[in-house]
């Protein structure tokens, strides 16, 4: 018969109900107790071990299903199941369609997932799946024991079964060997602005280990999991804010299919490390873009220029010089950044070397923005010449299976001098490098990937008419793609990616 069991009731061990029983809050149901069909377990009950649940069974947010429980599951749902622990050794009797579980655990389903043709979402700032914080909450990493990290406050909207993205994206010139180290970890419990995961990190994301976190900046990001996923408009990221030690970064998976209307697509186009300011006084050298180890500094007053340290990403920025200041130097990645120069005659020495490259073809190395172009070279206080171009930002997806993907990470191009016109010896920005794609699905059809960098920016009016200050801007190195999965159809990617 029906049996409604009010609030805060416990069911002693070897029970017996009968369908269409409803059982009230905070019930706890002893082991070995047998739950029939079409029963309604609501929010906060215990369930022991050894129950058993038959078909038709809906399971409230914040339960808790310990180790042993078997769960006949035709037509059963759990509602919340980002909430819903499981313990080990679960038995699934039937189709697990319904069921999230990964690595034993009942994984956070966000919903299906619609980006309206014509919109941007930006999963850091907002969700589109009606949750109160955005989907891709981010934090900032402020110490980490073994299994756990806290942040910089009070992660609001991330909570037990949440996965995130721990990356490393910058350091300094003396502190740098982990920069684009990165992790994806499970959330077991939140205890105020510490999250303890469910097994031991394995990644140094700081100097010689986890406990010296000095100079380095460490983004800490919820990673949502959508049951499906269709993008009609642009799936983005708000651009890294050196400020806030976040942004840039796109990541998330889906269960089932992820499609990509005709104008939808994952842009993280100029998302990454900053372009250098061009100089700013009379004569002045314009600075190094932003990289793995951070803001860049002002180029020297004449001469070649190369980026700082031996290791920055980031492009050199152009002296500064009367008559013509030197254009900048391309943001570095998978390769070297190309270099700027105060003329395209090939006859003057003064130069701004590209950024450097870093990281591995496979991703093993590190997820990484690409270095932001130098800034060009002030050319007799004219205050115009042109900063540099946008790294491009870092892009996960993993799904079940993809339709016509489309993503782009490009370098921003490097900005023209004269407030864009490019007028006689005005030293153009270097642009900025591509930024990192990594996809996994079982299979996929490709529409376009891009992960280039920006191009060499000339100068549109010569001083001399032959070339000698015609000051232009590198161009960006290109970045790293990966992808993992059976491609079906035709493969259109620049950079040709990496297949293991």
């Amino acid at each position: 018969e029906q049996i409604t069991i009010g609030d805060d009731f416990t069911l002693g061990a070897n029970s017996r109900l009968w369908p269409f029983s409803t059982f009230g809050d905070g019930v706890t149901i002893g082991a070995n107790v047998l739950v029939r069909d079409t029963a309604d377990i609501n929010s906060g009950v215990t369930l022991e071990d050894d129950v058993l649940l038959y078909p038709e069974i809906t399971i409230g947010e914040n339960t808790i299903i310990r180790a042993g429980v078997s769960l006949g599951v035709d037509n059963c749902q759990i509602r919340g199941c980002g909430n819903v622990s499981i313990g080990g050794c679960l038995d699934i009797d039937a189709d697990q369609a319904a069921f999230a579980i990964i690595e034993g655990a009942c994984a956070t389903v966000d919903g299906a997932l619609v980006v309206p043709q014509g919109s941007t979402f930006d999963p850091i700032t907002a969700s589109l799946v009606g949750r109160p914080e955005p989907d891709s909450v981010a934090y900032n990493a402020a110490a980490f024991g073994a299994d756990s990290v806290t942040v910089d406050q009070e992660p609001s909207g991330i909570g037990p079964q949440d996965e995130v993205l721990i990356l490393n994206l910058h350091g300094s010139a003396a502190r740098h060997s982990a920069v684009g180290a990165y992790e994806f970890a499970r959330v077991e419990s939140v205890n105020g602005n510490t999250l303890t995961f469910k097994e031991d990190l394995t990644a140094t994301f700081g100097n010689g280990g986890n406990a010296d976190l000095t100079d380095q900046i460490i983004v800490v990001q919820r990673v949502p999991t959508y049951a499906t996923a269709t993008i009609n408009g642009t799936f983005s990221a708000s651009p890294f804010n050196p400020a806030t030690g976040s942004g840039g970064v796109v990541a998330f998976r889906v269960e089932g299919a992820l499609t990509f209307g005709a104008q939808g697509s994952v842009n993280v186009t100029a998302a990454g490390f900053p372009g250098g300011g061009w100089g700013q006084g009379n004569n002045a050298p314009g600075r190094s873009g932003y990289s793995i180890i951070g803001l860049g500094s002002l180029s020297g007053s004449s001469g070649a220029q190369n980026p700082p340290a031996g290791i920055s990403t980031g492009g050199a920025g152009g002296h500064g010089a009367s008559l013509a200041g030197c254009g900048a130097g391309g943001g570095g990645y998978a390769a070297r950044g190309g270099r700027g120069s105060v003329g395209t005659s090939g006859i003057n020495s003064n130069v701004a070397y590209g950024g450097y490259s870093v990281g591995t073809a496979d991703l093993l190395g590190g997820l990484f923005f690409g270095g932001g172009g130098g800034g060009g070279g002030d050319n007799d206080n004219n205050n115009t010449s042109g900063a540099g171009g946008y790294g491009g930002g870092v892009v996960f997806i993993q799904a079940g299976s993809i339709i016509d993907l489309d993503v782009i990470a490009d370098g921003e191009p490097g900005h023209a001098g004269d407030n864009g016109q490019g007028g006689c010896g005005y030293a153009m920005g270097g642009s900025g490098a591509g930024g990192t794609v990594y996809v996994i699905a079982d299979s996929m059809t490709v529409r376009e990937i891009s992960a280039e960098g920006g191009p060499r920016i000339l100068n549109g009016s010569d001083c001399n008419n032959d070339g000698q200050f015609r000051p232009y801007g590198g161009e960006g190195s290109d970045g790293r793609v990966r992808l993992d999965g059976v491609i079906n159809g035709g493969l259109s990617s620049s950079p040709v990616p990496y297949r293991p």
